[in-house]
């Protein structure tokens, strides 16, 4: 979420980080405000691209693919994207001495003693969180331990939290574990759950009792003290502003209603709590950080399901395969929840926690409508989306379709190492169709559809990193595999035996290609007006089949003056400007 913020300070002396060595057994420190915070604007927050690559080898060397795959498809990660979540991760590490603050010298070698002698201070109400910097070591921290909550270990708890217990008990849960001072992570959402869901971590670290009101009017008898990593500056000059209002949780500990009143969040918004964490060598998980065990769950692992908001009937239902033949098993069990990860006003508005995870899943629709299914399982995600799906379907084998009407589609796979069997971990189609289908086979992955023009294909690998490749054929099925060149082959079987023997050219490196020269120019322009000249008088084209979908220049089915046109004005650009792109990227930019 998009926040103008402010700078923390933070005075934590090496004397305070020294006297808890690392290994110890941990005692149960006192968060201080003031001290502990450790925390960076929203808005300032620089994209995962600039956290530094120690940092981001470490991080890719210990999340598993699916884990990665959550990063950097759910998280936002763009500047002022938010960080809360890093934020209050890193103030508890922070509590419990782990945040060696000699790691974060000035240019002139001064040793900060705290965040406030790291970047700019914000000193008052008339300084702008504009001028303040933070070095990349301190951002970098930041961003790592803000996308370790996409952990599987992380996620779960928050999952089992909500698939087990009620909002009440959530509340009893907070209270119990506010107790001397001991901090801990609280994470929530609100929002209109329609419209699309917020979500905001904090750290709770004491609770008062009393009698208080608010706005609605509703009577909470317990104040939670919370550092809000969102509206850091009350704790710099202690003045009573309205950043008074940023620094208590307030809950009715008998229904469990809660109102956070700055954010004007509360129950009354189907909001929900939805991560209640004090467990340090959880929240270090994966970390950067030395001095924490490495945690271990008991809890069986939860699929969760994700969709985008869905304004109709739907019905969620087990699906199996046998022979290629589907079968419905019945409804899904499940429990529907909002928004899932801090910091993400994604997409996905509704998510659907499972304890079947050995099954396939089927979304249908009374109507068809735009539709995405994410299914996250163990050691797989299933991804299925189409502007036009009336059905989704996705199962942990690596198999993903849609069912609707002719519209945009895409399709993709997400498996852990030692879970697949081919070249790639991911594969991603994109197209447009009515019906298609993607299964991971063991050679590598099976497309099908009703319709195959401009078929754009992503794969990834460890070995070869990412390959693409786009084609188009009147096959209703493409084999893809790799070849020995650690490149992608898409092939047909375009007699119907059974065999996938006809390969399929390249678009990125064929489109527009008539006179097969290696070039785009002028020339293929006038063979392609030929051939649009043949068409309109009824004749039959001069080019054959394949060189009619390299004809397609503009991906609208239709071979005429316009795809030469485009021929033109993309030779004129080569010419021009040196422009290096390929003929089908430049259509795509002029597209997007």
């Amino acid at each position: 979420m998009k926040r103008k913020l402010a700078i923390i300070a933070a005075v934590l002396n090496l004397t305070f980080i020294m006297s808890y060595p690392a290994n110890a057994a941990f005692s149960e420190p006192r968060y201080e405000l003031g001290i502990n915070d450790w925390g960076v604007p929203g808005a300032l927050l620089p994209p995962e691209s600039d956290m530094r690559k120690a940092d981001q080898d470490k991080l890719r060397s210990e999340l598993k693919n699916t884990e990665l795959y959550t990063a950097e498809t759910t998280l936002q990660r763009t500047k002022g994207g938010g960080g809360c979540w890093g934020c209050s991760v890193t103030s508890i590490l922070s509590a419990y001495g782990l945040i060696d603050y000699t790691l974060y010298p000035h240019e002139n070698g001064t040793v900060p003693r705290g965040l406030t002698d790291i970047g700019y201070p914000y000193l008052s109400d008339t300084g702008s969180y504009e001028d303040i910097t933070l070095p990349p070591a301190a951002a970098s921290l930041i961003l790592y331990y803000h996308t370790l909550q996409c952990a599987d270990v992380l996620r779960q708890e928050c999952a089992w939290l909500r698939y087990t217990t009620t909002p009440q008990e959530r509340a009893e849960i907070l209270l119990d574990k506010l107790h001397n001072g001991k901090p801990v992570l609280v994470a929530m959402t609100a929002g209109n759950i329609s419209e699309g869901m917020g979500a905001h971590a904090v750290v709770a670290y004491d609770v008062e009792s009393g009698d208080y009101v608010d706005a609605h009017f509703d009577r909470y008898d317990k104040k939670i003290l919370i550092y809000d990593p969102a509206f850091p500056q009350k704790c710099r000059d202690g003045s009573p502003t309205w950043y008074d209002l940023c620094d208590s949780l307030y809950l009715n500990s008998e229904t469990g209603a809660w109102c956070l009143q700055w954010f004007g969040w509360s129950t009354h918004g189907d909001g929900e709590i939805m991560a209640v964490i004090d467990d340090i060598n959880l929240l270090n998980t994966y970390g950067l950080l030395e001095g924490t065990e490495q945690y271990d769950s008991d809890k069986p692992f939860l699929g969760v399901m994700t969709s985008n908001w869905i304004n109709q009937e739907h019905k969620l239902q087990t699906i199996t395969r046998q022979n290629g033949t589907f079968s419905l098993t019945g409804d899904a069990t499940y429990l529907e929840t909002s928004a899932f990860y801090p910091d993400n006003n994604a997409n996905a508005a509704l998510n659907y926690l499972t304890e079947d995870t050995a099954s396939g899943y089927r979304m249908a629709l009374a109507q068809p409508q735009e539709l995405e299914t994410v299914m996250f399982y163990e050691n797989s995600i299933g991804k299925a989306w189409s502007e036009r799906a009336q059905e989704t379907d996705v199962m942990p084998d690596g198999y993903a379709a849609v069912k609707g009407e002719t519209a945009p589609y895409l399709l993709e796979y997400c498996c852990n190492e030692g879970h697949y069997t081919g070249a790639w971990y991911q594969v991603t189609a994109q197209g447009s169709a009515a019906e298609a289908s993607l299964q991971m086979v063991e050679n590598g992955c099976l497309l099908k559809a009703d319709t195959m023009h401009r078929v754009c294909v992503n794969t990834r690998s460890h070995e070869s990193g990412d390959q693409t490749i786009a084609f188009s054929t009147d096959a209703d099925a493409v084999l893809l595999t790799e070849s020995t060149a650690h490149t992608v082959t898409a092939s047909a079987d375009l007699d119907s035996d059974g065999t996938f023997e006809t390969e399929l050219p390249d678009l990125y490196d064929t489109l527009g290609d008539l006179d097969a020269n290696g070039r785009v120019n002028s020339s293929d322009a006038a063979l392609l007006l030929i051939a649009a000249a043949q068409i309109g008088a009824g004749q039959m084209p001069e080019l054959d089949d394949l060189h009619m979908q390299m004809a397609d220049v503009n991906g609208d089915g239709l071979i005429n003056a316009s795809d030469a046109a485009m021929i033109l004005i993309y030779a004129a650009k080569v010419g021009a400007e040196g422009y290096s792109d390929k003929l089908l990227q430049f259509t795509e930019s002029l597209r997007n």
